[in-house]
């Protein structure tokens, strides 16, 4: 949530291109990270490993105290128009944003089983662990690509309401799940079903943050990306729960692909019901714009 709350105080007019970049650094460390894990258990088994983690981890304190004591330099205007409450009432009671929260939730649960299970779901077919981690590698690669060039048409098309853009997502992440059920038997043409979806997964995380910022803009923006984070931990905690239980229930992955299928096309279905109500919310912001200028102009006339 740190980074989000920097580019906010940094970016004062419309800081959604810096959001939509700011995701492509995970992409990076998924791409770099499958290939550490193995290496150090090689080395040093799980007891160890777990300990050059945390050590890694820490390293987000120092980088967490310069961002804390750097505030008055990143903003030296000395405005500060982001709201100090914990929980802004308007955000909580917006149904949108809850509707939309509910679609993270979903999309993020779904859009994680080939991240979780496909090293195992290879295993399983009778391919080595390198080979799965090998094809995790391709989808941290594809989803790096991914979060590049949705960070560049967020930069090409400012205006262009970032919801649009997950309506093209989704599909593209059910056709990434039905082809993990159809090609799983074909070593080479595993890797096509790995950059389909790690590429439709990278633009999944570079729009949802990018919405909840045109939601709110920049006044309301670290609530909600505390929303944000809430939505997906608990997407994440389902992720492997869903989807390790249809696995002991049924013996393979096919059905939890399914249900990610389905779950894309609901998603799909309850972006484009928000993309009407937040399409009707300004036009009805632009009349009262419009109404407010020609009060204006007709206060200046009499004068």
């Amino acid at each position: 949530m740190a980074p989000f709350a920097v580019v906010v105080l940094m970016y004062k007019v419309d800081a959604s291109f810096p959001i939509a970049l700011l995701t492509v650094a995970g992409s990076v460390g998924q791409i770099i990270m499958p290939h550490i894990y193995r290496i150090l258990l090689d080395d040093f088994h799980w007891s160890g490993v777990f300990i050059i983690l945390a050590g890694i981890a820490l390293q987000g304190f120092p980088c967490g105290i310069l961002i804390h004591y750097s505030k008055d330099v990143v903003d030296r205007s000395g405005e500060n128009n982001v709201t100090s409450a914990i929980f802004d009432r308007k955000l909580c009671m917006d149904r949108v944003v809850w509707l939309y929260l509910l679609n993270i939730i979903l999309i993020v649960s779904t859009a994680n089983f080939e991240m979780w299970f496909l090293v195992d779901q290879m295993s399983s077919l009778g391919y080595t662990y390198v080979f799965g981690t090998a094809l995790i590698s391709v989808i941290g690669f594809a989803n790096l690509v991914g979060r590049l060039l949705g960070s560049i048409v967020k930069l090409k098309t400012k205006s262009f309401p970032a919801v649009y853009n997950m309506l093209y997502t989704c599909p593209v992440l059910a056709v990434g799940h039905s082809l993990f059920i159809l090609l799983q038997t074909l070593d080479k043409w595993m890797y096509v079903a790995c950059a389909v979806h790690g590429f439709a997964f990278g633009l999944m995380n570079v729009f949802l943050p990018v919405i909840m910022y045109e939601f709110v803009d920049n006044e309301n923006f670290q609530q909600a990306v505390s929303f944000l984070n809430m939505a997906y931990g608990v997407g994440n905690l389902l992720s492997n729960y869903v989807g390790g239980s249809l696995r002991d229930l049924y013996g393979d992955y096919d059905l939890t692909y399914e249900v990610g299928i389905v779950v894309s096309i609901l998603v799909t279905l309850g972006l484009i019901i928000i993309a009407c109500i937040m399409r009707k919310r300004e036009r009805a912001k632009l009349c009262l714009i419009h109404q407010h200028v020609l009060l204006s102009s007709q206060y200046k006339s009499i004068d």
